[in-house]
């Protein structure tokens, strides 16, 4: 998921993803390109315990860092 603009409802989208990953007791990679991903944008209920989060600063550095997740074997 691509989410260039703060407006674009990729928080919405993104919230579901991680409150789906915990009731199913999966976790979640989230790869964050830019490092603009705010946990503070999150309902109180959401918590981050089984989310991965990769913080980049440049988007070459997120695909490398999907790379990684994709070839480590239990992705």
């Amino acid at each position: 998921m691509v989410t260039p603009g703060i407006a674009t409802g990729g928080a919405v989208i993104l919230a579901g993803l991680i409150e789906q990953a915990r009731k199913n007791g999966e976790w979640l990679v989230l790869i964050d390109a830019l490092d603009s991903f705010d946990p503070a944008s999150l309902d109180d209920n959401q918590r981050l315990e089984r989310v991965l989060w990769m913080r980049c600063t440049a988007p070459r550095d997120a695909i490398k860092c999907a790379d990684l997740v994709l070839h480590e074997g239990s992705a």
